[in-house]
């Protein structure tokens, strides 16, 4: 089938796809005009109750742009996991010469250049991170299940503020 996604909703599309059969791999693709995603695959696991034969999995943390490429990524796209989980930090939120310096950055031409503040902020940062080819190859692969740290948001937030989202 076809969902359409609008500002309206964040960009983003649900589907409730049913019925699934156990088992299965099914693929998914996404497109804009004439681009189009990678094929996207997942597998449904067996109902409650039955054994799993096998479970395989990848684990990733602390991913920052700017201090290397996500090699790792492409290396577990290469192998059949099942999921693949995210302990947190998937992006950081530091704006350039923030969090180390520039002149250790690996990978230059963070977007935006400063501290993510703004929703459009952190639009742009996570579209940023997507645009890595490795990255793309592992989200086709298989799904992934987030852990959301606090890089996600703001460093050491807590309820008066945040290391660096200060007045």
């Amino acid at each position: 089938g076809e969902a359409l996604a609008s500002g309206d909703h964040d960009f983003t599309v649900k589907v409730d796809a049913k019925p699934l059969r156990w088992g299965v791999l099914y693929a998914f693709q996404f497109s804009l005009a004439a681009a189009f995603s990678l094929v996207g695959h997942f597998r449904t696991p067996p109902p409650l109750g039955q054994p799993l034969a096998a479970l395989r999995y990848a684990i990733f943390s602390c991913s920052d742009w700017r201090y290397g490429y996500f090699t790792a990524y492409g290396k577990a796209a290469d192998v059949a996991v099942d999921f693949w989980l995210h302990l947190g930090d998937f992006y950081y939120e530091y704006g350039n010469g923030k969090h180390g310096s520039e002149s250790t950055d690996f990978r230059l031409g963070l977007d935006p250049l400063h501290d993510l503040v703004s929703l459009d902020d952190y639009r742009r940062r996570h579209a940023q991170y997507r645009t890595d080819r490795d990255l793309q190859r592992l989200a086709a692969a298989a799904p992934m299940i987030p852990i959301w740290d606090d890089h996600e948001v703001a460093n050491d937030d807590w309820m008066h503020g945040a290391q660096n989202h200060q007045p």
